[in-house]
């Protein structure tokens, strides 16, 4: 696993878990963080396998399904579909 998100209402906190982790990866782990690594408000939502996760006005977190992901389902169904009315074995 390489992805990770951490939710704190501190932006200061978050700096300073950033900065612990990158320290603990490049020590014990020798493995740099990439260019894509950043905090910013949940306001606008997270994106995390094939969902985007939303904090709502009285602080609960909803999630909605990524359009993108929809269409990869569809595509995967549609292709499962076929494979089954032509008799072949589905993996």
């Amino acid at each position: 696993m390489d992805d990770i998100i951490i939710l704190h209402h501190s932006k200061d906190y978050l700096k300073s878990v950033l900065m612990c982790l990158e320290i603990i990866a490049n020590q014990n782990l020798r493995l740099e963080f990439n260019k894509k690594t950043q905090i910013f408000p949940i306001k606008n939502g997270v994106e995390y396998l094939g969902f985007r996760f939303f904090l709502s006005d009285s602080g609960k977190v909803f999630m909605k399904l990524k359009n993108q992901t929809k269409k990869k389902y569809k595509k995967r169904i549609k292709k499962l579909q076929e494979e089954y009315a032509c008799g072949e074995k589905i993996a």
